[in-house]
């Protein structure tokens, strides 16, 4: 409930990174869809590219991955720029894949898709609609 609470954007999007990625995996291994591989098509269609996986995953991925690493920038004093709209993207993609590879989501996550549902738009305002 860090995200909530404290509203402490980095360690929300970490952990939520790596539940995404670790359950994604586990959904790939059984031969499931994750949430980036259904995400591809759409963002093609969307945005009327052809992008392969792994250049949507890199995309998607470039704010978690620099938190977790920093390899783009490994120096002590480099900050990250968070946003509220990207945090909740990656919480909302956590619990996708949790819910396809385990199902029933607990409490607290039925309690975050009800909220990210009444305030959607103020969450993903600072995102254009292009």
């Amino acid at each position: 409930m860090i995200f909530f609470y404290e509203n402490d954007f980095p360690c929300s999007i970490t952990l939520a990174g790596a539940s995404e990625e670790m359950l994604g995996n586990i959904l790939r291994q059984n031969g499931e869809e994750n949430i980036l591989g259904e995400l591809l098509p759409w963002f093609n269609e969307r945005y009327n590219t052809e992008i392969s996986f792994s250049e949507l995953a890199k995309g998607a991925n470039e704010i978690r991955d620099e938190l977790k690493h920093g390899h783009s920038y490994p120096d002590i004093n480099h900050e990250v720029e968070v946003s509220l709209a990207y945090c909740t993207q990656m919480l909302q993609r956590a619990y996708v894949n949790y819910s396809r590879a385990v199902g029933v989501p607990t409490e607290k996550m039925a309690f975050f898709v009800r909220y990210v549902t009444e305030n959607e738009k103020e969450l993903f305002s600072e995102w254009s609609e292009t």
